[in-house]
């Protein structure tokens, strides 16, 4: 094919000759793509993303826009080097679908992607929640030691508070900046009201064991068991565990 145009020969063209009679034109296009995710999941988010390629001024009773189907099976589809950050592929699919702009018009002839990415939430479990729930741990030491040791008390609890609050001001680059609570927000809430209870506790222990030690001591017990299990309903409320 060495036949000339305007445009030169159109051997430099991307064109390919198919056995079958068919003739091909390939582009490759690149850019920046925006989508809008829900995040209220988040880090347990799974998102659906979504390339809508359309044909600017083909209806689709002019052109279909389909997947491509060669022999062995190859086609349409993503590269298996395809990756996003903190995302994996579960699923895609590939699709004519008319774009309509405004409701009314006639459907401009598309071709519709969807892919299907769950979020690996490993990378925030390790750097936040895992941390997290050591500092909240660590609240829960006044529980453990004789509640005379007035000035030991005092200064785990408002340590342990402390950590928690530079460790926030850390991680908070982490977080989506999003104006609704996601379950990462919930958990880290919870968790700092937690370490708040823990600090108020050691606060009034410390002033009830001037007047009953024994009360004192058996409120401490109990809260060996309470504080467990608010840990564990702070994490099944946030993470549905």
């Amino acid at each position: 094919m060495s036949t000339n145009s305007k445009h030169g020969p159109l051997s430099r063209l991307p064109l390919k000759y198919h056995r079958m009679g068919m003739l091909f034109y390939g582009r490759k296009f690149g850019g920046w793509f925006s989508q809008p995710l829900n995040l209220r999941d988040f880090p347990l988010d799974r998102q659906t993303l979504n390339i809508h390629i359309i044909a600017v001024g083909l209806l689709e009773s002019e052109v279909a826009l389909t997947p491509l189907v060669m022999e062995h099976g190859r086609g349409s589809g993503i590269a298996k080097q395809f990756s996003l950050p903190d995302f994996g592929v579960v699923s895609w699919k590939a699709e004519p679908q008319s774009y309509i702009p405004y409701e009314g018009q006639v459907g401009v002839a598309g071709f519709l992607m969807e892919i299907d990415v769950q979020r690996r939430a490993s990378y925030y479990f390790w750097k936040i929640i895992f941390p997290l729930c050591l500092i909240v741990i660590i609240s829960w030491i006044p529980r453990w030691i004789d509640p005379t040791q007035i000035g030991t008390n005092i200064g785990v609890a408002t340590t342990s508070f402390l950590t928690l609050v530079a460790y926030l001001f850390a991680v908070a680059y982490l977080l989506p900046r999003v104006s609704y609570v996601t379950r990462l927000d919930l958990f880290i809430l919870l968790s700092t009201v937690m370490v708040f209870i823990s600090l108020l506790q050691t606060a009034v222990t410390t002033k009830l064991i001037t007047r009953n030690t024994a009360l004192t001591k058996r409120i401490d017990w109990w809260s060996r068991i309470v504080y467990p299990v608010m840990l564990l309903a702070v994490l099944g409320i946030s993470f549905g565990l």
